[in-house]
């Protein structure tokens, strides 16, 4: 049964290597994960329900890459592997490797942005801004361009994305005169 199991994880193995080097991915960019071994009929209690399919192996193969438009036509073409009896799944991650030079430059603009909106507020009472008190940064938070998602509770959901938003909280105290 578990032999059964090891050889087609082996042969799926192999295959799904072939197909991501046949589509230009390099050695590099490709890691095999340990394979993990599930029982599906033992219980709780040791007992064995059934021998027949009772194992089930599996190897996360994961692509870290810049090349996205290479890996957007990988996930269309997966289907190739699933005609040869492959079973995949297909979870993609996008993360932004430089955030610290990004976000540096985002203060400098959030910084500006507070005080030009604490004009605006000043001069909507017939103040004008005599000095800035204490600035600080809060919040820095990734989502999806399309999320809905509004606190840092949500940091994991931009992800899934290639496209982002990203947003920089200032606080901003100043002095009126």
């Amino acid at each position: 049964m578990i032999k059964e199991a090891q050889e087609k994880l082996t042969k799926d193995s192999s295959e799904v290597l072939k197909f991501l080097t046949k589509l230009g991915f390099s050695d590099d960019e490709i890691t095999r994960e340990v394979a993990n071994v599930i029982n599906k009929y033992e219980n709780a209690y040791g007992e064995v329900k059934s021998e027949e399919k009772r194992f089930k192996i599996t190897q996360p193969i994961i692509v870290n890459t810049k090349k996205f438009d290479l890996l957007k036509q990988a996930k269309i073409k997966l289907s190739e592997l699933i005609e040869k009896d492959i079973c995949v799944s297909s979870k993609t991650n996008y993360y932004y490797k430089d955030l610290g030079s990004l976000r540096i430059e985002m203060i400098k603009e959030a910084a500006k942005d507070s005080q030009n909106r604490a004009i605006q507020i000043a001069s909507s009472i017939g103040a004008k801004i005599k000095s800035i008190r204490n600035i600080a940064t809060g919040s820095f938070s990734i989502f999806s361009d399309d999320s809905s998602a509004t606190s840092d509770r949500d940091w994991d959901e931009g992800r899934h994305s290639i496209k982002k938003r990203i947003r920089l909280v200032i606080h901003g105290t100043y002095n009126l005169r």
